[in-house]
């Protein structure tokens, strides 16, 4: 009952501004008592995160090398179609046909028992794997070469390669909008950029590809696409912040609770701390993937070094006053 009561009386305090001050050492002990927190995980919070991860497994898992410009995909099915063309490639994975599409230049295909590795220069893909193809009639391959159990061949035009019953076939078939039921566009680039932005009302999350694709991972069926998941979770509209001494204190809550999983008392402790920072944009708690981070920022925005802070960029696009 004393957890609702002060709730209650920290509630009827939102609609006045004061300037609270956290100082930096009591931000230190923040992280070291975090820190200590994290020996005291329960059993059931281990549990879940295991059978998320569990979950994920059973689908299938994405790398993104930008350096190779490639996207490596591992399949727990041997169970694919992918079409692909010049632009890219357009996936059905597992057995559930959940389907992607990339833009990436490269693809690589793998599982316990195939390889398939697709690179492409200008109009021109070369394949190498260890699967025996199917070949139809009508494909025109050049430079055709084994080593080992790997075969490697060039093929100029658009194709489609998939595997059934264990088979694995090629032709020249074509991708189509009716050949997939939902086009999920990979993100080849991250977002390192918090946009708060009063022109369209809206307030643009900083984002990494890596982070994006997990989190479509564990939630293969909560989202239409990947772009569905990105203006879900880090497309939020201004009126999420209209009350900033409400919203910094709902925002450090659950970035404590969420993204650090402290305990009920930690988070409350730092939500009532940054309720009344004036100077701090509720959007920024936000944007911060862990308490690190926002710690970082408070500490730049006290010395008024805020130039120093390289987490992510801040960029805020307001309205044209009128005279």
């Amino acid at each position: 009952m004393r957890k609702s009561s002060s709730i209650e009386k920290i509630s009827e305090k939102l609609d006045s501004e004061e300037t609270t001050k956290v100082t930096k050492s009591s931000r230190v002990k923040r992280v070291e008592n975090l820190d200590s927190e994290e020996t005291v995980k329960t059993t059931s919070t281990k549990s879940t995160k295991r059978s998320r991860a569990k979950k994920a497994e059973n689908i299938f898992n994405l790398t993104l090398n930008n350096d190779e410009n490639l996207l490596e995909i591992t399949l727990n099915e041997n169970t694919y179609d992918i079409y692909v063309s010049n632009n890219e490639y357009h996936l059905f994975l597992g057995k559930d046909a959940s389907s992607f599409s990339s833009t990436q230049q490269n693809l690589r295909l793998v599982n316990k028992s195939i390889s398939l590795t697709i690179l492409k220069n200008d109009n021109t893909f070369t394949i190498s794997t260890n699967c025996n193809i199917d070949f139809s009639d009508n494909i025109k391959l050049s430079n055709f070469s084994k080593s080992g159990d790997i075969i490697s061949f060039n093929i100029n035009n658009p194709f489609r390669i998939y595997s059934e019953s264990d088979k694995v076939s090629l032709t020249n078939e074509t991708y189509s909008n009716n050949n997939i039921l939902t086009n999920v566009s990979i993100p080849s680039d991250s977002n390192d950029t918090l946009i708060i932005s009063e022109e369209d009302s809206k307030v643009y999350l900083p984002y990494t590809s890596e982070e994006v694709m997990k989190k479509f991972e564990v939630n293969p069926t909560k989202y239409d696409s990947v772009t569905d998941l990105i203006e879900k979770e880090y497309i939020l509209p201004n009126t999420l912040f209209k009350h900033p001494v409400r919203a910094r204190f709902r925002e450090a809550y659950k970035l404590m609770r969420l993204k650090e999983h402290s305990s009920f008392l930690a988070a409350l402790e730092l939500a009532i701390e940054l309720m009344f920072e004036s100077h701090l944009n509720p959007a920024i708690i936000t944007a911060c993937k862990s308490l690190q981070e926002l710690d970082i920022y408070l500490d730049c925005l006290d010395d008024n070094e805020l130039d120093k802070f390289k987490c992510f960029k801040i960029v805020y696009k307001t309205l044209p006053m009128t005279v």
